[in-house]
């Protein structure tokens, strides 16, 4: 039951509380308040009661002459018809009428209003009518929005002397042509190769380069060009980067240009991408821009433009993108890659379940890469997470058994779940357990494979030192001779010396980018 409200009651104050809903009485009330210094606040009351506060709107607003209170009014009808789950036609008809209105400010607040629910039919009427300039781009801008091929065609007709309204028509132009293809499917196929050599680009993680220029085909030709990157010449179907399993993204470097206006343009109009897109995409061409250092909005929207007036089958959409271009600039010179995002990665498909702080799976396929395989190994993993460094190293060739053990239960159902999906033929050879790695002791282990919790993220407070410290003591004790560490630690010379003292030879080092964490690979034999 509704507070009943004493003879004190201020409607003007009570309006400015967040919390308060006002009842259908107080509609002709709040209406009277608009205009004033609370305006925000009375709006949100208002369309707390949307049914009966358009309802009185649109009658105060066949009543009124004055410009600004008739906008008000306006935003009121719309605000209601858009907050009512059914929208009501009388509302919506109403801000219609307004289009005719003579007076050119409030056609534009009646078409803002309108986005959306208005026909495309009645806004080409309107637009076809229209002179005054600021109406002709709110009419514009709504149909780009919402407009189909009628407008399409209208838009274009529209004659662009006037600069601003120039600018409104080729950005809805850009989002009507990018809706008129989102119902038609565009992909990257994997199956495809390029006619001819193209050279590609592989990222990683940074001190994994030299792993993954091993990984990939070596007919294609695959090197280590800096940090976290590798270079190769794709001759081959596209999906043949999918054997290897260490890098993160992949993308087609197009020749450097210098910066400056329509450099960007020029680059993803050129025939050098004409030749990218057309080697792997299966549809529409759908492109984004993604600039690094920052917001490029006005380049981005200039390029986008340019782009389209030369080549309309390229279609800037961010939200359903096939491709994102790469774009750098540095030292007067603007680099463009095109990274293929319709793209679906087939490699890490069983990974079903996460844990907080898990491993990524291609670090996981990294340290699998660094232990090798033999058909005789028995893997533990002391700290194993989601499962993944288990995963990949079932993966990667032949095992007899992995153990996994974690102290957390909801770890170890998330590792069950990717190794089922993994590893679906393995069986009995998986074994996982709530355990402490210091002390527990799977039977017959010969490889020790794992990426521990490196800090705070899962060991909040806790220092690291002593449980390593006691967990490589444990892991030395626990290997036949010729077993073998291979894992990441945040405390490279405190675990080197661990190691050391129990009896361990190191085989390799490769410190690699986790964060803000200094972090290594290292790899110990018994």
């Amino acid at each position: 039951m509704a507070k009943k409200r004493g003879p004190e009651f201020d409607l003007a104050a009570a309006v400015r509380a967040a919390g308060f809903t006002p009842s259908e009485r107080d509609v002709p009330g709040l209406l009277a308040l608009l205009g004033g210094a609370d305006d925000k606040a009375v709006m949100r009351a208002l369309l707390r009661v949307p049914a009966a506060a358009g309802r009185a709107a649109a009658a105060a607003l066949a009543a009124t002459a004055d410009d600004a209170a008739a906008v008000r009014l306006i935003e009121v009808v719309g605000g209601a018809a858009d907050a009512l789950e059914d929208a009501d036609d009388a509302l919506v008809e109403e801000l219609t009428l307004r289009l005719d209105d003579a007076r050119p400010r409030v056609r534009r607040a009646a078409v803002r209003a309108l986005e959306g629910s208005a026909p495309e039919a009645r806004l080409l009427e309107a637009l076809a009518a229209e002179t005054d300039p600021p109406t002709q781009r709110a009419l514009v801008e709504a149909l780009g929005k919402t407009g189909g091929a009628r407008a399409r065609e209208a838009i274009r007709a529209l004659p662009t002397a006037e600069a601003q309204l120039a600018r409104v028509r080729e950005r809805a132009l850009l989002q009507l042509e990018r809706d008129a293809t989102r119902e038609l499917d565009s992909h990257i196929d994997q199956a495809a190769a390029p006619p001819d050599a193209l050279r590609v680009m592989l990222r990683t993680r940074r001190g994994l380069e030299h792993i993954l220029a091993e990984e990939v085909d070596q007919s294609q030709d695959p090197r280590a060009i800096g940090p976290g990157l590798v270079a190769a010449t794709l001759t081959a179907p596209l999906g043949l980067l999918f054997r290897a399993r260490t890098w993160d993204t992949l993308g087609f470097p197009l020749a450097r240009r210098r910066a400056g206006e329509g450099a960007l343009a020029d680059a993803l109009t050129s025939d050098e991408a004409d030749r990218i897109f057309a080697a792997f995409t299966r549809g529409p061409v759908r492109y984004r821009i993604g600039w690094s250092g920052g917001k490029r909005r006005a380049a981005i929207y200039a390029a986008a433009a340019a782009i389209a007036a030369r080549r309309p089958a390229l279609v800037n959409d961010p939200r359903q993108t096939s491709w994102n271009a790469a774009v750098r600039e540095r030292a007067g010179w603007l680099e463009v890659t095109l990274e293929p995002w319709g793209l679906a990665d087939p490699r890490f498909a069983y990974r079903s379940a996460t844990v907080k702080a898990a491993s990524h799976p291609t670090i996981a396929a990294a340290l699998a890469r660094v232990a090798g395989a033999r058909a005789d190994d028995v893997v533990w993993d002391p700290f194993c997470g989601s499962g993944l460094e288990l995963c990949e190293r079932g993966l990667f060739g032949p095992f007899s058994a992995l153990f996994g053990s974690d102290t957390d239960p909801a770890a170890l159902a998330a590792a069950r779940a990717n190794l089922a999906a993994a590893l679906p033929d393995a069986g009995a050879r998986i074994a996982l357990s709530e355990a402490d790695a210091r002390t527990h002791a799977p039977p017959g282990v010969t490889l020790i494979l794992s990426n521990p919790p490196l800090g705070w993220r899962v060991l909040p407070g806790a220092p690291l030192a002593p449980l390593f410290e006691a967990f490589v003591a444990h892991a030395a004790r626990l290997l036949p001779p010729g077993g073998r560490l291979v894992w990441i630690t945040p405390l490279p010379e405190v675990t080197r010396a661990a190691a050391a003292r129990a009896g361990l030879r190191e085989t390799a080092r490769q410190p690699i980018e986790m964060g803000c964490l200094r972090t290594e690979i290292e790899a110990w034999v018994k």
